[in-house]
């Protein structure tokens, strides 16, 4: 699932998904065009990290998520 959030003219992307190993990933697209991912163990510590992130992002004066998913 990829998540958009939206500050002025620059645009956030991030996505939730699970990897091979059976954790879960956070790679986070920044405005920049780096990219960085954060891995968790389990699904818990990733919807910790998830609600964490979104909560951030909306202090920081981002809007969304807008959410897609492919």
């Amino acid at each position: 699932m990829f998540y958009f959030f939206r500050r002025g003219d620059e645009l956030l992307r991030y996505e939730v998904r699970t990897t091979e190993a059976q954790t879960y990933e956070i790679p986070i697209e920044k405005p920049d065009g780096t990219v960085e991912v954060k891995e968790f163990p389990t699904a818990r510590e990733l919807n910790v990290q998830w609600e964490d992130l979104q909560h951030h992002l909306i202090r920081g004066g981002w809007w969304g998520p807008y959410g897609r998913d492919f």
